[in-house]
C-alpha cells in the first residue's frame, strides 16, 4: 500500500497519482497553499487540481522519472521546470481556465499528445519535435502571440475565441470564433477551417488584422473544408465570402449557415452591397464538389450568390439549400430558386423542405 503524501500548510490543491507497478487506482490528494511539489520518481499518471493555488514550487531537485502522462487543472505553477523534470511524458493536458497569465511556455523532445486550454494568456510558445496530436483553446484579447514548432503534427483541433474588431473585414464584419481541425472524410484526412462572423456596421470601428491575415498567420491553413456560419443582420454577405473565396480558392466543400434574427433589409445608405460590383467577379474554385447551405432566403443577393458559385466551380457535384423559417412552401422565391437549379442539370440539386417537393412534382407532369 502506497502511503499518500500529506504537506504541511493549507490545504489548496489536490493530487492523485498511479504508480509504476501498482495497482491503477486513484491515491491521496494534497491539497496545499504555499508548499513544494515533490518528484513522484515512481508516478507513471499525475493528476493535479490547484484550483486557487498561487505559489506551487517544486523541490529543488529531482525528476519526475517514470511519468508519462500529467494533467494540470487551474493554478500556477511553473509549467517550463515541470516539464523540463519529465523525460519520458508523452501525453499532456493543462487546463487554465481563466486565469490570467503572460506567457506559456512548453518545451518536451518526448511529448506526442497535448491538450492546451489558456484562454486568458497573452503569448504561448510550443516546442515539441514528436508531437502528433495537438487540441489547442486561446482567446484573443488584444495583442497575443502563438509559436508552434512540432514538425511531425498529424492531427488537431484549434479553436480561438476573439475579442471584437480584432480581426475583421472591411470593418464590417468581425471574427468571433475559428475553428480549424483534421477530419477524416470518405478515404483521406481533410483539414476544415470553420468561422463564426458577426455584422456590426457601425462607424469608427476598425479591426486589427484583416481575415486574410489571420488565416495566413495559421500554422497550416491549407484547408480544404470552409464553414462559416454568418450573422447577417440582413446585411449583403457576399463580398465577405468572395474575401474567404480569394484567401483559398482550392476548397473542396462549402458550408454557408447565415444567421438573421432581424429578418430585416438593411438601409438604403447602407454600405454592405457597395457598388455591387461583386455581382460581375469572375473567379475560379476549381475543386470546388460540395455546397450546403442553411438559412437560405432566396433574397435576390443570397440567389446572386448561389448564382456566382455554379458558375465558377467547374467541378461541383452536389449543392443542398435549406430555406430559413419565414419561407414558405408557395413563396415566389422557391420558384426561383427552381429555375436555376434545372438550368443546372449537370449537378445534384436539392433544397429541403420545400423545393425538393416542388421538383418532385415537376417531374411527375
Amino acid at each position: 500500500m502506497v502511503k499518500p503524501y500529506v504537506p504541511t500548510g493549507d490545504c489548496m490543491g489536490m493530487v492523485k497519482l498511479m504508480l509504476l507497478g501498482s495497482m491503477p487506482s486513484p491515491l491521496m490528494v494534497v491539497r496545499f497553499e504555499c508548499c513544494k511539489l515533490p518528484c513522484f520518481r515512481r508516478a507513471t499518471i499525475i493528476d493535479l487540481h490547484l484550483p486557487g493555488a498561487s505559489n506551487v514550487e517544486l523541490s529543488p531537485s529531482g525528476e519526475f522519472a517514470s511519468l508519462e502522462e500529467l494533467i494540470i487543472w487551474f493554478g500556477f505553477v511553473d509549467l517550463s521546470e515541470l516539464i523540463g523534470r519529465c523525460p519520458r511524458l508523452r501525453k499532456l493536458r493543462v487546463n487554465l481556465g481563466c486565469s490570467i497569465r503572460n506567457r506559456v511556455s512548453i518545451e518536451s523532445k518526448s511529448l506526442e499528445e497535448l491538450t492546451l486550454d489558456c484562454l486568458l494568456t497573452k503569448d504561448v510558445v510550443i516546442v515539441a519535435p514528436e508531437l502528433k496530436k495537438f487540441e489547442f483553446l486561446f482567446g484573443y484579447y488584444g495583442e497575443s502571440t502563438i509559436s508552434l514548432s512540432a514538425p511531425k503534427l498529424e492531427e488537431f483541433f484549434l479553436l480561438y475565441l476573439y475579442e471584437s474588431s480584432v480581426v475583421g473585414y472591411d470593418n464590417n464584419w468581425f471574427l468571433e470564433r475559428l475553428r480549424m481541425e483534421t477530419r477524416w472524410g470518405d478515404r483521406h484526412k481533410q483539414l476544415s477551417l470553420s468561422l463564426t462572423i458577426l455584422s456590426t456596421h457601425r462607424e469608427g470601428i476598425i479591426s486589427k488584422r484583416t481575415l486574410a491575415q489571420e488565416v495566413a498567420r495559421l500554422r497550416v491553413n491549407q484547408f480544404s473544408v470552409l464553414e462559416l456560419s454568418i450573422r447577417t443582420e440582413g446585411h449583403v454577405f457576399a463580398p465577405l465570402l468572395l474575401h474567404m473565396f480569394l484567401i483559398r480558392t482550392s476548397i473542396q466543400r462549402l458550408k454557408l449557415v447565415l444567421k438573421d434574427k432581424s429578418f430585416k433589409k438593411c438601409s438604403e445608405n447602407c454600405d454592405c452591397d457597395q457598388d455591387g460590383s461583386w455581382r460581375n467577379e469572375r473567379i475560379s474554385l476549381p475543386d470546388l464538389e460540395d455546397v450546403e447551405i442553411e438559412g437560405f432566403s432566396a433574397a435576390d443577393h443570397e440567389v446572386d450568390v448561389l448564382e456566382l458559385i455554379l458558375r465558377s466551380a467547374p467541378m461541383l457535384k452536389r449543392i443542398n439549400v435549406k430555406f430559413s423559417a419565414e419561407v414558405s412552401h408557395s413563396d415566389g422565391r422557391c420558384q426561383k430558386l427552381r429555375s436555376i437549379f434545372q438550368a443546372n442539370a449537370a449537378v445534384e440539386c436539392n433544397s429541403k423542405p420545400f423545393l425538393l417537393r416542388l421538383l418532385k412534382s415537376a417531374a411527375s407532369m
